[in-house]
């Protein structure tokens, strides 16, 4: 029998792979990539998904891609 995990929510990663060892805000980050606040802040309490638009301007900032 074959056990899976759950897939991890972008905010998951964008929270503990980022956002805190690098110690940034939710608004810094929103500025930085042009979106609005709320959407970050939603995003990292994994409350709504991640769009093509934001991981593209997430992986520019952070130098990943938008794969990532």
């Amino acid at each position: 029998m074959l056990i899976t995990n759950p897939p991890i929510h972008p905010g998951e990663i964008l929270r503990t792979e980022f956002m805190e060892p690098l110690g940034l805000s939710p608004g810094r980050v929103a500025k930085a990539v042009g979106v609005p606040r709320t959407r970050i802040e939603r995003l990292i309490r994994e409350e709504t998904a991640l769009t093509a638009d934001t991981a593209a301007r997430l992986g520019r900032y952070f130098s990943t891609g938008a794969e990532f």
